[in-house]
Parts: C-alpha cells; sequence; structure tokens
C-alpha cells in the first residue's frame, strides 16, 4: 500500500540509485585505464634515466680516454663518476686505468679514485705477472 501511494518517490530513487551506480562503475573504468597510462609512463621513464645514464657513463668513459694524453691524475678521476656496476663500462674504465698505468699513473691512486678499477687493475697486474713467469720473462723486460 505503502508502495502504490509513493510510487514516482521510488521510482525517482531507483532511477538515481543505477545512475549513481553506473557513474561509480564508470569512474573506476577510467581510473583503471589512468593506472595503465601512468604504469606504461613509469616504464618509458625509466628506460629514458638508463639510456640517459648509459650516455652519460660512455661520455664520461670518453673523456677520461681524450684526458689521458694530457692528465692521467685527471683521466683517473673522472673513472670515478662512472658506473662500474655494469660490467661494459667496468671493462672500459678497467682499460682506462691500465693505458693511465701505462703512462705513468700509479695504480694505487686509481685505487682511490675507483676501487673497482682498482681491483681490476690488480687482476690484470697478476695475469700479467703469471704470463711473464710462464713465459721465463723477469722484471719489467
Amino acid at each position: 500500500m505503502w508502495l502504490r501511494r509513493h510510487r514516482a518517490a521510488v521510482s525517482v530513487g531507483a532511477v538515481a540509485t543505477l545512475a549513481l551506480l553506473t557513474a561509480s562503475v564508470l569512474y573506476l573504468w577510467d581510473l583503471r585505464g589512468e593506472r595503465d597510462l601512468a604504469a606504461a609512463a613509469r616504464r618509458r621513464a625509466e628506460v629514458a634515466e638508463s639510456e640517459a645514464l648509459r650516455r652519460a657513463d660512455a661520455a664520461v668513459l670518453a673523456q677520461a680516454r681524450g684526458a689521458l694524453g694530457e692528465d692521467v691524475v685527471a683521466a683517473l678521476g673522472l673513472l670515478a663518476q662512472v658506473e662500474s656496476s655494469k660490467d661494459a663500462n667496468l671493462r672500459s674504465a678497467r682499460l682506462t686505468a691500465l693505458a693511465a698505468q701505462a703512462r705513468g699513473a700509479e695504480p694505487a691512486r686509481a685505487g682511490r679514485h675507483c676501487p673497482a678499477v682498482a681491483t681490476g687493475l690488480a687482476a690484470i697486474s697478476s695475469i700479467t705477472s703469471l704470463r711473464r713467469m710462464k713465459l721465463g720473462v723477469h722484471g719489467g723486460s
């Protein structure tokens, strides 16, 4: 009986509830899409940052190689700026430090600038010593 007397109010309430429910579903659907867009943008930013760091390290390594002819200490100082957790960077930094050592830089000085390079130089030095021993070459000759 009450429902028959208030049919209009009940109809308006049902339509309003349905409209709110529809709006909520559409809002959540749009929110999910925005979340996916933000995740894709974050992945693109991480890739771009990684590429920028790779290029920066390559530039510093090139600058260190260029400085070898003028100032081996400055070249070793530049090596400290390179991200040494990447194998390619570490390999290039070690080769640059080895070239600096060949030009008269002390291995201990390389270690102060970049401990990973010093470890690599020590390994290279021990391999070189082993090769000399096998060949029967003594001293620095």
